[in-house]
């Protein structure tokens, strides 16, 4: 009721006179409007520039996680330029053994050959049949069996009966 009893007596409460603003030319209002838009543009790109620029930095922890994986990554490409080296070493180290091997195979050979040349087989056989008495066997006492093909061969084998 009292706020009636104040609008019908047409007194209001407070301040309510405003002071007479000249009026601006049209000129001010738009150099205004251009400084206030330049003033809202500079804030605008600078926040988004602090952003940015946030989001560009790393945290400590990041950059420590990071650097921690470059350094992984440095120590398995030694690890394995490493193991590249002793490959070709290995396999180098094969080609000479090999090399070796067919010489020594090779050697083996000439001197199974030398040695074959220097036995004298009819001074065996004569020593055998004269001074040991050795003779051919007769044909009753030789046995002719069929050997299965067979790559694999046993010494201790045993000779079929039939």
């Amino acid at each position: 009721m009292a706020y009636e009893n104040r609008r019908m007596s047409g007194s209001v409460y407070g301040n309510a006179v405003r002071e007479a603003v000249p009026e601006k030319s049209d000129r001010e209002v738009r150099r205004e409007k251009r400084e206030y838009v330049r003033n809202v543009q500079t804030q605008v790109e600078s926040r988004v520039a602090a952003k940015v620029k946030a989001n560009r930095s790393y945290t400590f922890l990041q950059t420590v996680v990071l650097a921690a994986a470059i350094c992984t990554a440095m120590v398995m490409c030694l690890f394995y330029i490493q193991q590249l080296s002793e490959n070709r070493e290995i396999r180098a180290s094969i080609g000479r053994l090999e090399v070796q091997y067919n010489t020594l195979r090779e050697n083996n050979g000439l001197l199974e050959n030398e040695e074959d040349a220097r036995i004298d087989y009819d001074a065996v056989y004569a020593y055998a049949t004269e001074t040991l008495g050795m003779q051919n066997p007769e044909k009753q006492q030789m046995v002719v069996y069929e050997a299965k093909a067979s790559e694999y061969v046993r010494n201790s084998g045993v000779i079929p009966h039939d």
